[in-house]
């Protein structure tokens, strides 16, 4: 339980620096270098830790928390997008980073969710 929870925990903290990230980005101002290394990075980890939970978890799978490991990597695409745009020095689309941050949100809560029904059990 301690890994799942260190793996929410780590998804949770990559949405809060894509939060500063999409605050910095939509004022106009300049992102610091670290913040746009970390963010990735956590964000990597997070899903590297929910992939394997789900691959070894041993019982039954609980729809929210699975939904939101999807979620995630979905987001992880959708920033790979972005990161493969700036790369190439190509602006950045408002609406994919308001998607991109809608979809870590999303599935946050749906990770939260899950987690909630992971530790009460079943009913």
């Amino acid at each position: 339980m301690a890994f799942i929870l260190a793996a929410v925990g780590l998804a949770c903290f990559a949405v809060l620096g894509g939060l500063v990230l999409a605050t910095y980005y939509f004022a106009g101002w300049r992102v610091p270098r670290w913040l746009g290394v970390v963010h990735p990075l956590v964000g990597v980890a997070a899903l590297t830790c929910l992939w394997i939970v789900f691959a070894f978890w041993h019982g039954a799978h609980d729809m929210p928390f699975d939904a939101g490991i999807i979620v995630l990597s979905l987001t992880l695409a959708a920033g790979a997008f972005m990161f493969a745009l700036r790369a190439t020095r190509l602006p950045v689309p408002g609406f994919a980073v308001l998607i991109h941050g809608l979809a870590g949100l999303f599935g946050c809560a749906l990770l939260i969710v899950g987690l909630f029904h992971l530790v009460s059990g079943p009913v």
